[in-house]
């Protein structure tokens, strides 16, 4: 059978899979990379690239201020409605923005650091200024393919960027160390830029079937899209605070050389998120249409839990089989180079199992109930940060400051589940 000639459910099947197939390898791809900067550099070398890229991280995430959050549901909402050539035009004016936020914050750091002579200062805004551009671009793009549903060009999109990081991280650590490896991977997002244009291009050109304007989206509907990004743009930064800057609240407790081991670690961590990133790019999106299209709840939720355990079985096992390889196995040499533990890879697996919960997030998106995602990473951001404090009065470790990282991540799931709980009680009850 051709694939022409194969039924739609089959063609649709096999697409997914392909997707997920490919998106698992640059997952592994990305680990392996991380590995091997870790290998390429000293310790304490990796633990200012650790820092560079968690800042990077959370900053790529602070210079949407709400936009890219907004068109989680906005974009998909436009697809479902036909309207899917105004996410082109709001899509690239997007990407202007948060280059020239990234430039203008970039500035405020560099020209004083400059003038006043304090070079390592300079390197390090400016890493972390490209690793912010390439964060804050390739979520904008990311947003703009899930919605479309071309798994196809989300999938050759994340290989492309996968493929040029790999390559040229690896030749920036060994020529720059831990700047070139950064600056490769703003390359990598510069192709993977390059590419999201191209796509445009092609939806561009795809007939709408109407030669009158599209119509234009009501006033109403617009600004509660804002407001519903703002609430989100702010639950990212809750949620992503404690994950992305942790690396400078434990510089502060322990000695450089251990901040390496911190950041060593904490890649497994990158690597979940990473994971549990590819399947909401699918399952996402798919909820927030199902839900639009008056999908019973149950349903979702089942689809959602299936995920949830998928992903964290996969977790374990990886978890399970790189603590092997680290501790006894052949990259033991690797291991002992980062003073990598039983305790610290049982802690971060706790942590890892947690993120497989991210769908969580979206049935809430999908049903309005964007203040209660806020109020679920309020939780977790002041249960980091008590427990931040409770651990800068005793002598820290590495292992205490994962384990508190995760009990907050379960106190998070806790208050999602309960608000999930409740609306499944409402729509039971019919209100």
């Amino acid at each position: 059978m051709t694939q022409s000639s194969a039924p739609p459910l089959v063609r649709g099947a096999l697409s997914t899979h392909i997707y997920f197939l490919v998106m698992m390898s640059c997952s592994a791809l990305t680990l392996l990379r991380g590995f091997a900067v870790a290998a390429i550099v000293d310790t304490e070398a990796f633990g200012t690239y650790a820092m560079a890229i968690g800042v990077g991280a959370f900053l790529g995430l602070f210079v949407s201020l709400g936009t890219v959050e907004a068109t989680w549901k906005k974009f998909p909402t436009l697809w479902a409605n036909g309207l899917g050539q105004k996410t082109i035009v709001s899509s690239r004016k997007l990407d202007r923005t948060l280059l020239y936020r990234v430039l203008g914050a970039m500035g405020v750091v560099v020209l004083p650091a400059a003038f006043l002579g304090a070079w390592e200062w300079v390197i390090f805004a400016i890493a972390v200024g490209g690793y912010t551009f390439s964060i804050a671009v390739t979520s904008s793009g990311g947003s703009f393919l899930r919605a479309s549903g071309d798994l196809s060009s989300l999938g050759k999109a994340t290989a492309l960027r996968t493929s040029v990081a790999l390559v040229s991280s690896l030749i920036g650590a060994w020529v720059l160390s831990w700047p070139g490896a950064v600056l490769g991977e703003v390359l990598a997002a510069l192709f993977y830029m390059g590419y999201v244009e191209v796509v445009r291009r092609r939806h561009e050109n795809i007939p709408t079937g109407t030669s009158s304007p599209l119509p234009d989206t009501d006033a109403k509907a617009e600004a509660s899209e804002t407001r519903g990004g703002q609430v989100l743009f702010l639950a990212g930064i809750a949620a992503a605070a404690p994950i992305y800057l942790d690396r400078l609240y434990v510089s502060s407790l322990i000695e450089p050389e251990l901040l390496g081991t911190y950041g060593f670690v904490m890649m497994f961590n990158v690597g979940a998120l990473t994971l549990a990133g590819i399947t909401v790019q699918k399952v996402g999106p798919q909820i927030v249409r199902m839900i639009a299209q008056g999908a019973e709840l149950q349903t979702i939720l089942i689809c959602v839990v299936r995920w949830i355990g998928l992903l964290a079985g996969v977790l374990i096992v990886g978890l399970s089989i790189a603590g092997v390889l680290l501790l006894v196995g052949p990259l033991d040499n690797l291991g002992s180079k980062y003073g990598v533990t039983m305790p610290m890879m049982v802690a971060v697996t706790l942590l890892c199992v947690g993120q497989a919960f991210i769908q969580f997030d979206w049935v809430l998106l999908g049903l309005g109930e964007e203040r209660m995602v806020l109020a679920a990473s309020l939780v977790l951001f002041a249960a980091t940060a008590i427990g931040f404090w409770l651990i800068a009065t005793a002598e820290a470790t590495i292992v205490s400051v994962i384990l508190i990282l995760a009990g907050a991540k379960a106190l998070q799931l806790v208050v999602q589940l309960i608000a999930i709980l409740r609306l499944l009680s409402l729509r039971a009850a019919g209100r």
